[in-house]
This record gives structure tokens, sequence and C-alpha cells, in this order.
């Protein structure tokens, strides 16, 4: 990359750094609420969070989630943090009370010898019960870059009702960094989108460690893809100003964001190669 763009870049990265900060975020720092916080920086603004139902518990609706717009609406995403162990139970509410079709999981449980993530989901094939929401994994694909589980689940106060939820993991992308090219992300991206329908009213889930980083750059490259493919053109600097508004550091660094770009461009050029060919 030419050093003049390495400059402009980093500084609409910079112009991003304010961008929603003066909202409010009292609900996360209430004490009933502050240990379900993975990062004490790191927390939902109260205008975009995500309400849950209130537990027996804590009588509280907090989970460390965020409403984020995609390309085709509004609420289009929820960025969420990796699951507490004292969290779980609130995350498959999550899942549950939205009716979410397919979870996106960009991070390892354990990386770099720190928890990023407690694992959320059965080991085997065995029932666990999350609160009231029973999960079993019916199925695992594992490939190169990826881990689909296709997951059985059920409240069960309601009797014989079963969802079916889409769990999927991709392995190849370091905390704080990006993955090493661009065509195994793209390929999992339009994998993601054939879980689910993004028309629909389910959201899709997106977290990493923090709910940001990652998972930002992973929303920032849907909607741009999408904007790319229905338009042909493509406001990447919108797309991360609007998530930003929603919540704090989506996006987390300038080499996250130069990825989207990179692989924006090289969606471009196959594009191009390909209308070339006829």
């Amino acid at each position: 990359m030419q050093a003049n763009s390495q400059l402009l870049f980093a500084e609409e990265f910079e112009s991003l750094k304010n961008v929603g900060r003066n909202q409010s975020k009292d609900v996360a720092g209430e004490e009933v609420n502050v240990l379900k916080n993975r990062y004490s920086n790191i927390r939902p603004y109260d205008i975009s969070r995500v309400k849950i139902s209130a537990c027996s518990g804590d009588n509280s609706d907090y989970i460390n989630a965020s409403w984020i717009p995609g390309y085709f609406s509004r609420r289009q995403y929820i960025a969420t943090q990796g699951p507490l162990d004292s969290t779980l139970d609130d995350f498959w509410r999550m899942i549950w009370e939205y009716n979410v079709k397919a979870i996106v999981m960009i991070t390892r449980l354990v990386e770099e010898g720190k928890i990023k993530c407690c694992q959320y989901w059965p080991s085997d094939d065995e029932v666990v019960l999350y609160g009231d929401i029973a999960v079993k994994v019916a199925s695992v694909v594992t490939t190169e870059h990826w881990v689909v589980r296709e997951m059985s689940v059920s409240l069960v106060s309601c009797g014989q009702e079963c969802r079916l939820v889409k769990h999927c993991f991709y392995t190849s992308w370091p905390d704080m960094k990006t993955p090493e090219e661009s065509q195994s992300i793209i390929n999992y991206i339009r994998m993601v989108r054939g879980c689910f329908s993004v028309r629909g009213s389910s959201p899709l889930v997106v977290h990493c460690s923090a709910g940001v980083g990652r998972t930002g750059t992973f929303i920032g490259l849907d909607t741009a893809l999408y904007q790319l493919e229905e338009e042909e053109m493509v406001d990447i600097y919108g797309a991360v100003y609007k998530m930003r508004l929603n919540r704090a550091f989506m996006v987390q660094n300038e080499k996250q964001y130069i990825y989207i770009y990179l692989v924006v461009k090289d969606m471009i050029q196959a594009y191009l190669r390909k209308k070339e060919r006829g």
C-alpha cells in the first residue's frame, strides 16, 4: 500500500474516534449489571442496548449487547461480547427471545493464554440447560477456516417447540488483527448468509471477545459487500460511522479498518475479471 494511501486511511479512521462517545451508558454501570461486562471499558449505550426479559434472580434486563444497523435494516445485527460464565443464561435467553437463526463467533475460547470467551454450547451430543433454555448440538461440520454447529434450541416451558440455530465459528482471525488474506473471510460471509434470511425479522448475532473489534470488522465487511452487490458502490466510512453511533470502538483499530477496504478491493477486482471473461 502506498504511503499517501496509508496516511489517508489513518486520517479517516482518526476522524471516527469520538463518534457517538457522548451517549450515556448508565444501565451498564449499575451495581446489578457491572459484573456482567467482560471488559470495564466496553459497555453498550443506553439508547441502542439489547434488552432481555428480567429474570427472577436480579430483575435486570441487561446484557452487554447492542443493536447495529446494516444495509437492509436498523436492527440487522446484534453485536455482543463473548459470554462470561455468569452470563451464559442471559446469552441464550437473548437468542431465544429474538428468534436468532445464526450466531457468528470470531474468537477462540483462549488466545495467548487468556480466556476470551466461555464455551456456551454443549461439548457432546448431550442436552445442556442454560436457565430454562435447552441446547443440544445436532451436527458439526469442520473446514480449514471455520466450524459450523447446528444446534437444537428449546424453551423448557414451551413444550414441543424446537428451533435450529447455526453456530458459525471462524477460527482464523487473531485478536486485534486481521486474517492473512481475503478469500476465506469472503467465503465465510457467504456461508453465514446461507444460514438465515437477511430480509427476515431475525437479527444476526455477532461476537468476538469484547464485541467491537473483530465483530465490527465482520459487520462492516458484510454491510459493505451487500452495498457493493446491490448498488455497485460502497461507503465504508459511512458504515463504520453508523456502527459507532450504536456501539463504541466498533472496528477497533486502523489495521482492521484498512482490512475492510482491502477485502472490498479484492471483491471488486474479482468482479471485474469475471465481467471481462463474460
